[in-house]
């Protein structure tokens, strides 16, 4: 049996946020790690939150907001 792992916001921001590479390879690497595994769950209120926050405080233009999470 897969454990699944729930990811928040903050980890899905990390893999667009330039500011912070660290926080950025680890995101990556965690997003990876279990999407491979199929064991990554996002919530519905997370892809709300992901896209208000993505284009608010990374400044993602919406249309580009929504390619990004379609490619999930």
């Amino acid at each position: 049996m897969i454990d699944l792992v729930f990811f928040d916001t903050n980890v899905l921001l990390y893999l667009y946020d330039r500011r912070s590479p660290e926080k950025r390879e680890r995101a990556s690497a965690l997003f990876s790690e279990h999407a491979v595994a199929r064991a990554l769950v996002i919530s519905t209120q997370v892809a709300q939150e992901f896209y208000v926050s993505v284009t608010k405080k990374l400044g993602i233009h919406p249309s580009l907001a929504k390619l990004l999470w379609l490619t999930y």
